[in-house]
């Protein structure tokens, strides 16, 4: 992660995201996107996995992504918001379309959130899908970044 600012603000809304206070949550979105790419993509995490207790339903959570959408601005932010939409609507996605996009990911050296969001994202039997995310953390945590296994 990229310092201090950014775990913590990772670390604040991590299972605390305050879906019905539209004040907070834009003021969240904007803060997470002005500290990096991977705190803004740890508010897509909160969007797309809320914790079982919170109390929002699949309509507000559509709310929070359109104004996610339009606040950020990288390349993986489509393939990201496809993704997110599933979630949201409880889809399942295909293993290997998952791991795909997580080597698309892995091109963006530690975006761990925009990962942990794909490593949700498919009924993964197999575990491959948690051994592809296993092998970039891997690859970004080398000191010269080489791959590991991907």
């Amino acid at each position: 992660m990229s310092g201090d600012a950014e775990i913590e603000f990772i670390n604040e809304i991590d299972c605390c995201f305050p879906y019905n206070d539209e004040a907070r949550w834009t003021e969240l979105i904007a803060r997470g996107v002005r500290i990096s790419p991977n705190a803004a993509f740890m508010v897509l995490h909160e969007i797309c996995r809320p914790p079982n207790l919170a109390r929002v339903t699949p309509t507000k959570l559509r709310q929070i992504l359109a104004h996610w959408r339009g606040s950020f601005d990288h390349p993986l932010l489509e393939m990201m918001v496809g993704v997110a939409e599933a979630m949201i609507e409880g889809r399942e996605l295909p293993v290997q379309e998952v791991i795909d996009w997580m080597h698309r990911v892995a091109e963006y050296r530690d975006l761990y959130t925009a990962l942990g969001i794909l490593n949700c994202a498919s009924e993964d039997a197999d575990g491959l899908v948690q051994t592809t995310y296993e092998n970039i953390v891997r690859q970004w945590r080398s000191p010269h970044g080489e791959p590991i296994g991907v």
